[in-house]
């Protein structure tokens, strides 16, 4: 247990460890995603993990369901991946495309470079 081949979310991830990801309110756009470390456990089949990100998002016990950026469903969270941005959404609201690909490249291209050449 603890390999590669039994957790693809993160190399070199063990259980017990956690996946850093980054979540979108829906329909946020023109301020960062929270950060969060989301426990691994590639055996959890329940929805721990989503009730975990409901209340920290929401402060609430309300469901969420979570999606890619570009709107794609997430089903379970084993589904998950190290340093991926999704998106939080409350049922029945539905995904609202806001431009957080958009963000994400802006907010890194703002990241000044260091011309090491000086």
């Amino acid at each position: 247990m603890g390999s590669l081949k039994d957790n693809p979310h993160k190399p070199g991830c063990s259980i017990g460890q956690s996946l850093e990801i980054f979540l979108f309110s829906n329909g946020q756009r023109d301020s960062p995603p929270r950060k969060y470390n989301v426990p691994v456990d590639v055996d959890d089949r329940s929805d721990t993990t989503l009730s975990f990100l409901a209340r920290s998002q929401n402060g609430s016990e309300h469901n969420i369901e979570l999606y890619t950026t570009d709107g794609k469903k997430i089903g379970r969270a084993q589904e998950l991946r190290n340093g991926a941005a999704y998106v939080a959404v409350e049922p029945p609201q539905a995904f609202i495309s806001s431009g957080y690909n958009d963000y994400l490249l802006k907010a890194s291209s703002d990241v000044p470079i260091m011309d090491l050449a000086d």
